[in-house]
C-alpha cells in the first residue's frame, strides 16, 4: 500500500521549487532557520 500527502506534494512541487533563484529569493525572507538538502542536480 502507497500513501500519498498530496497537499504536501502540491507544495513541494509548486511553481518555482527548482529555480534556484526564485528559492534563494523566497528563503531570503523566511526569518527562521532553515534546513537545505541538496539533491543529485544542485
Amino acid at each position: 500500500m502507497r500513501q500519498t500527502n498530496e497537499p504536501a506534494a502540491d507544495t513541494f512541487f509548486a511553481e518555482g521549487a527548482f529555480t534556484p533563484q526564485i528559492t534563494r529569493a523566497a528563503l531570503s525572507t523566511f526569518d527562521a532557520p532553515a534546513l537545505i538538502l541538496a539533491g543529485e542536480l544542485d
